[in-house]
């Protein structure tokens, strides 16, 4: 069996963008504190409304073994 050896040379080149040497500025702002949030008040929002559901759905279905 002649075994044929095949080199193939390549060259992997990593293309860097050239860096430039730019200093970071900081600008500081002053801001006024935050303004007191009053609270809204909603008539028409009703938060403890839920549908009716069948409870067998939703409730956890609970098997207990006994002991042998």
């Amino acid at each position: 069996m002649d075994q044929e050896t095949i080199v193939v040379e390549s060259k992997i080149v990593e293309e860097m963008p050239p860096q430039v040497n730019t200093p970071v500025v900081a600008e500081v702002v002053d801001t006024p504190p935050p303004s007191v949030i009053e609270p809204v008040e909603t008539s028409n929002v009703k938060v403890s409304e839920v549908p009716n559901v069948d409870e067998s759905i939703v409730a956890p279905v609970m098997t207990t073994k006994k002991p042998s």
